[in-house]
C-alpha cells in the first residue's frame, strides 16, 4: 500500500487560518494595550533598562550581558509593541481580502500570492491550527 501525501492547503483554508490568528492576536493586544499608551525604554537614571508604559516599568531587561546589550534588547522589545504589530494585522487582513478575492474570482493572482502567504504563515508554524503542522505521533 502506498502512503498518501496530505493534501495541500487551499488558499481558502490558509485565508480562515490567517483570519483566526488575527482575531487571537486582536485580543492579546486588547489586554495588553487597553491602556493606549506607548511602550518606551526607561529613562536615563532608571536603575536598569527595560519598557515602561505610562512612566511604569513593564518590563526590566536584565541580559546578563552588559549594559549595551540590556539597551539594544530594551529598544527591540520597544520596537515590536502592540502598536507596531497592529500595522502588521492591517497588512495580514489586507492580504487575507486578496486571497479570498483571488480565489471567489478563481483569478491566476494565486500563485504569485503563495510567497507572501509562506511568509506570513511561517510565523504561526507551531500553532497546532497550522494547516501543514504534522500531529505528534501517539505512542
Amino acid at each position: 500500500m502506498t502512503e498518501q501525501r496530505p493534501k495541500r492547503p487551499t488558499v481558502r483554508q490558509w485565508a480562515d487560518f490567517l483570519q483566526a490568528r488575527l482575531e487571537e492576536e486582536a485580543q492579546n493586544e486588547a489586554v495588553m494595550y487597553g491602556h493606549g499608551a506607548a511602550w518606551e525604554v526607561t529613562g536615563p537614571g532608571a536603575r536598569r533598562f527595560g519598557v515602561q508604559v505610562g512612566g511604569r516599568v513593564l518590563a526590566p531587561v536584565l541580559t546578563g550581558l552588559g549594559v549595551d546589550a540590556d539597551e539594544a534588547t530594551a529598544r527591540h522589545i520597544v520596537r515590536h509593541q502592540p502598536r507596531h504589530t497592529a500595522q502588521e494585522r492591517i497588512a495580514t487582513a489586507e492580504l487575507i481580502g486578496l486571497l479570498r478575492h483571488t480565489e471567489e474570482t478563481r483569478s491566476s493572482h494565486v500563485a504569485g500570492l503563495e510567497s507572501i502567504v509562506k511568509m506570513f504563515r511561517e510565523l504561526y508554524r507551531d500553532h497546532p491550527d497550522h494547516p501543514e503542522c504534522e500531529p505528534p505521533e501517539e505512542m
